[in-house]
């Protein structure tokens, strides 16, 4: 009985913790943009939410490609970004991981071919 009356307190308790978790989160992602990768990474691994692992697959993929981006950018504004710099292999990667429909990017790359021959 007294395990029964306990668990509405529990159920209260949730909507607050998991804000109080997100605000932590991005305190930290703001505050300390050195630790961004590490902190990210540790998220996704951690399974701690499909936002923060998408944040991670993208900030990973900036710093491997270079870009001098925001991380949270828009997924489709990114994956133009990609496509804009012939990155199709990211941009199909991207696409995929993103659940963005990923036909633009073969288009845009037979064209690039197309484009070079006639060159």
């Amino acid at each position: 009985e007294p395990q029964a009356r306990r668990e509405p307190c529990c159920l209260e308790l949730v909507p607050y913790v998991t804000q109080l978790s997100e605000d932590m989160v991005q305190y930290l992602l703001d505050g300390f943009p050195r630790a961004r990768m590490m902190l990210l990474s540790a998220l996704h691994e951690a399974s701690f939410s499909p936002h923060y692992s998408h944040l991670f697959r993208a900030f990973r993929l900036i710093k491997q490609t270079g870009l001098d981006v925001d991380f949270r950018m828009p997924p489709g504004e990114l994956l133009q970004l990609l496509i804009s710099r012939k990155m199709f292999a990211e941009a199909r990667e991207w696409a995929r991981s993103s659940g963005i429909v990923g036909d633009t990017i073969v288009f845009e790359e037979v064209t690039g071919m197309i484009v070079d021959f006639r060159q």
